[in-house]
């Protein structure tokens, strides 16, 4: 009798043991379960977060394009903000701190227009643009003080172009569009303080000498887009505005 008695405590023990490590393994499977959903909750949360910046820096671009372009049709290209580099609307005024020598920038007498304007790593970025070809430059301001970056082969850049058109940022770098009259319409890319002509070369994209102008750029689905025209530019061949696509790559 003692003998089944022990018999029975031995294996219901072990009965027992089992169910523990079922209901331990089934714990584990479900908390691994939770954390596989959470951690797809956070990534998705992440990537809203990221579209969100990356739509307002879009919108950014969009506005201080257009606020570029209404500026410089006063005859001097300025750009004007809160002293102190406040928030735009914080005092609900604005101040000037670039145009005519301020703050170390471009003079009155040569450059006419500030057409294309962006922001990138903390500084302001704004082309410059003048009645003569080889005018084209970009300007930078951080800290408060301005900076000739790109324009006359500063940085290895152009020495042709009449405009900076437009300015994106593809890829977490730096690209213009020009218009030349002279050379043709080309792209360049800065990186690592340096610029590099990526559009226009026949070879590679587009041939620049049937295109004057590289109106505009925008970037849409992990690709810089350029539109490119001979509206209103004469000695030119009539072709049909073209858009062409980069992917960092090729074009």
């Amino acid at each position: 009798m003692n003998e089944k008695k022990k018999h029975k405590r031995r294996y219901g023990w072990q009965n027992r043991a089992w169910v523990y490590a079922f209901a331990v393994l089934l714990s584990l499977v479900g908390a691994a379960f939770v954390f596989t959903s959470v951690l797809a909750k956070v990534e998705n949360f992440v990537r809203r977060i990221q579209t969100l910046e990356q739509s307002v820096e879009k919108m950014g671009n969009f506005l201080g394009n257009s606020l570029a372009i209404y500026q410089s049709r006063r005859g001097d290209a300025r750009f004007k903000a809160p002293p102190d580099n406040q928030d735009l609307f914080a005092s609900g005024k604005w101040a000037q701190f670039g145009g005519q020598g301020i703050n170390g920038s471009w003079r009155k007498d040569h450059f006419k227009r500030a057409r294309a304007i962006a922001y990138h790593h903390g500084k302001i970025l704004v082309g410059i643009n003048g009645p003569d070809d080889g005018d084209a430059a970009i300007w930078a301001n951080e800290n408060g003080q301005w900076e000739k970056i790109g324009g006359g082969g500063v940085n290895s850049s152009w020495h042709d172009g009449e405009e900076v058109v437009s300015i994106s940022i593809f890829m977490d770098k730096v690209f213009v569009s020009l218009i030349s009259t002279k050379s043709g319409a080309t792209v360049w890319k800065l990186e690592n303080k340096i610029w590099r002509m990526i559009g226009g070369a026949p070879d590679t994209s587009w041939d620049r000498k049937l295109y004057p102008a590289a109106l505009s750029t925008t970037v849409f689905q992990n690709k810089l887009f350029v539109a490119l025209s001979t509206a209103d530019l004469k000695g030119w061949e009539s072709l049909p505005p073209s858009i062409f696509s980069y992917d960092g790559q090729v074009w």
